[in-house]
């Protein structure tokens, strides 16, 4: 997939404002592949999340899906109608005219940057309705508005990197936001791939979905064989039921009729799911959530090294989080096998009191590990 010049295809920093709990926060010194770490509730999905928005330019999308994963969405009295509940997106979870968050990431003197913010309707009949100061929150819209009011309150998503105008959606009265289907902000059709796989996997039709996509292609064989590094009877999957009952199934050295890959374990569908979301995310960006989940630290030695390998065979940026000691330790056997290409892989260590996260150089990741010293 072509990129144009403007887009960074590898970021090596980000800056993140006024999003969710972080007012303002910095990674440096990132690579190719990248691990955050940190204590629960230091906000580690968040700055996935974050990464999620800036690389695919806002899509209302993948917005809509993040709200959705977070809960964070309502519907009607009627449930006829479907939003997004926005007042969680800004430092505070008070959100008002004014409010915006930003993410902005670099690489050298490119510079790739996302602002999503609240604006009022600028014409001469909103602003003869504009309250005073401060301005009005959004979560007391519904009870204290007049309906009349309504109308002045926008989302806007915004685009700083490449100069296009902002697009702008109307809210709703709960300070909600409609998604319409088929929008997509100025330049998405020129965005890297991005996949985010959650703690809990991608959901059966979006794997499924994906597989029938790579099928009879060098990277289905390329997840075959990784997936037989787990279990070398896999002969064979095959992705069927389509939408009414998707599921995966394998062929097994030693069976007569196929089975469903649930029965070989947590370990191999993980490892199956993250091969996928690679194969996917081909010339993009990897997201995965607690990326050890179902997989046993024997097995994280031979993962990393695939994923490794992988990102940079198909030229792909890997964030990724864990909770465990295995999972980083093990990364610091990728971390001492030489290479010429530079930066591949960062440890960032996030904690929610500082404003910027402790990164980990390649060197500094094997010292740590000989040391058996604690970066989580």
């Amino acid at each position: 997939m072509e990129q144009p010049d403007e887009v960074i295809k590898v970021y090596e920093s980000l800056i993140v404002e006024n999003y969710r709990s972080f007012p303002h926060f910095e990674l440096h010194g990132l690579g190719r592949v990248n691990l955050l770490v940190g204590k629960n509730n230091s906000g580690k999905t968040s700055l996935l999340e974050a990464i999620q928005v800036l690389a695919t330019r806002a899509d209302l999308k993948a917005l809509w899906t993040m709200s959705n994963r977070r809960g964070e969405t309502f519907t009607d009295d009627n449930n006829r109608r479907s939003e997004m509940d926005i007042s969680h997106w800004f430092f505070g979870s008070n959100p008002h005219s004014g409010s915006n968050y930003k993410i902005v990431a670099t690489n050298g003197g490119l510079t790739e940057s996302c602002e999503i913010s609240i604006v009022a309707r600028q014409d001469s009949v909103a602003e003869s309705l504009l309250p005073p100061s401060p301005p009005l929150a959004l979560d007391n819209a519904s009870n204290s508005t007049p309906e009349e009011l309504i109308d002045w309150f926008f989302f806007q998503l915004q685009i700083l990197s490449n100069g296009n105008e902002p697009q702008r959606f109307r809210l709703t009265e709960r300070g909600g936001f409609i998604p319409r289907s088929g929008i997509r902000p100025p330049g998405a059709e020129n965005e890297p791939r991005v996949v985010f796989v959650p703690t809990s996997g991608l959901g059966a039709n979006e794997l499924v979905k994906m597989i029938e996509d790579i099928s009879l292609t060098d990277m289905e064989a390329l997840v075959l064989k990784t997936i037989q590094n787990l279990d070398p009877r896999i002969e064979r999957f095959v992705a069927i039921g389509g939408e009414l009952r998707p599921r995966i199934m394998v062929r097994l050295t030693g069976f007569g009729k196929p089975m469903p890959i649930g029965i070989l374990g947590d370990g191999v569908s993980r490892l199956m799911t993250i091969a996928v979301a690679l194969a996917k995310s081909a010339n993009g960006v990897l997201l995965i959530d607690e990326i050890d989940t179902g997989l046993h630290h024997v097995a994280m030695d031979r993962m990393w090294k695939f994923v490794n390998d992988s990102a940079e065979m198909l030229n792909v940026q890997v964030f990724a989080t864990t909770h465990s000691r295995d999972c980083f330790e093990s990364l610091a056997v990728i971390c001492q096998e030489t290479s010429e290409a530079p930066n591949r892989v960062s440890i960032q260590r996030i904690d929610r009191d500082r404003d910027r996260a402790v990164g980990y150089s390649e060197a500094e990741i094997v010292a740590v590990a000989r040391r058996g010293l604690e970066v989580r």
